[in-house]
């Protein structure tokens, strides 16, 4: 399994889209709040029913925050 992550990223809020491929869920982080993201995350895969080795596959449009967010992500793993 794998879960999806799609996100929105603006100056004071990310929009955070999870979704296992049948069902979807909307949450909103602090921009900037990686552990918020994190936990996030961990949420997700457990409203999903996933276990928390579970790959997850992002997109988001790099726009002006670059791909330091991407890079955090694959390292947080």
């Amino acid at each position: 399994m794998v879960l999806y992550m799609a996100l929105e990223l603006s100056n004071t809020i990310w929009k955070v889209v999870f979704g296992d491929g049948v069902k979807s869920r909307q949450v909103s982080v602090p921009s900037g709040e990686l552990k918020k993201l994190q936990q996030a995350v961990a949420e997700a895969k457990q409203r999903f029913g996933l276990g928390s080795a579970t790959r997850v596959v992002s997109c988001y449009e790099a726009g002006r925050d670059g791909f330091w967010l991407h890079r955090h992500l694959t390292r947080a793993r």
